[in-house]
């Protein structure tokens, strides 16, 4: 660096390497028609990263709550980034949705994620428990569900958005 040989000390690759990987993510979710994980919202198709986000999404649009689905990236520090799952638009809030806690299970550190953003943000976590309680669902176990839409021949999803809630 000092002799000017090279550019970097590589971090300036780990940031570019993150925006990159952040963008190319959110804009194979958002555009793939093939990903099962969808809710509809006012006749649009949006897709999700899972079933648990459909869920919440379903029970935001049947209670009239304004919401947007992974609203943007927020940088935290050079290569992290943070994309919370919904944002409440007249609370000003965000919402992770998590089926399995981070102490059992937590990819990519994002335990430490969420304590950067909460820094600066307002943001509540919902496990399978939270969403089963708050949206009045019929079974606790996500399994039952999906042998129900087995039966008949529905994805799950689908099942979801379409037996459980009005969607439009």
């Amino acid at each position: 660096l000092l002799r000017y040989e090279i550019p970097s000390c590589g971090c300036y690759a780990r940031e570019m390497s993150s925006i990159r990987m952040c963008e190319n993510i959110l804009s194979h979710f958002k555009s793939n028609r093939n990903k099962s994980w969808y809710f509809k919202k006012h006749g649009k198709i949006i897709n999700c990263r899972s079933g648990y986000e459909v869920i919440y999404a379903n029970h935001l649009i049947l209670n009239n709550i304004e919401f947007e689905y992974e609203p943007e990236i927020f940088k935290l520090k050079n290569a992290k980034r943070y994309t919370p799952d919904f944002y409440l638009v007249k609370e000003d809030k965000y919402i992770e949705i998590k089926g399995i806690p981070y102490d059992v299970i937590d990819v990519n550190d994002q335990k430490h994620s969420v304590e950067l953003f909460r820094n600066n943000h307002k943001l509540d976590i919902y496990y399978w428990e939270d969403l089963w309680g708050m949206c009045n669902l019929p079974y606790k176990s996500y399994g039952n569900y999906k042998v129900r839409a087995d039966r008949i021949g529905i994805s799950i999803e689908d099942y979801l958005g379409k037996l459980l809630y009005l969607t439009y």
